[in-house]
């Protein structure tokens, strides 16, 4: 997994190997617009990306806010088109009712957008905590 600006690096050495180039989206912190994420996306896939890790945006989660969240969450998805993208949610700094809530919410978007989707944890940038893994 690497930064967007070394896909196209990561693609020319993995050229004669099965192995998936996969870049990070909105990493660590998952904070930015949701048209900013599109537009990330969308360079990630042109630089030739297989795969898309992106951070959640867990401040929705943390104002309460749900509806925003899964409204990133499904333009994300969108833009990703047919690939693969690994939702990261950063459990260490949600409650069990909000990781709860954030992957009912990548389970539905998935289930209505037919979305190729993966739920990850944590980026490891957090605090450590992981209290609520029994909520995942």
């Amino acid at each position: 997994v690497v930064h967007s600006c070394n896909i196209e690096y990561l693609k020319d050495l993995l050229k004669d190997s099965s192995v998936k180039a996969v870049s990070v989206c909105d990493f660590p912190h998952g904070r930015s617009t949701t048209k900013s994420r599109i537009k990330d996306i969308q360079e990630i896939l042109k630089s030739g990306a297989d795969e898309i890790d992106i951070v959640a945006n867990y401040q929705y989660l943390i104002d309460d806010d749900y509806r925003s969240y899964k409204k990133d969450l499904k333009a994300t998805c969108k833009a990703v088109e047919d690939k693969l993208m690994k939702v990261i949610l950063e459990v260490d700094f949600l409650s069990k009712k909000q990781i709860k809530m954030a992957v009912e919410a990548i389970c539905k978007i998935h289930e209505e957008e037919k979305t190729k989707l993966v739920i990850k944890t944590k980026t490891g940038f957090g605090d450590g905590k992981f209290l609520n893994s029994d909520a995942v």
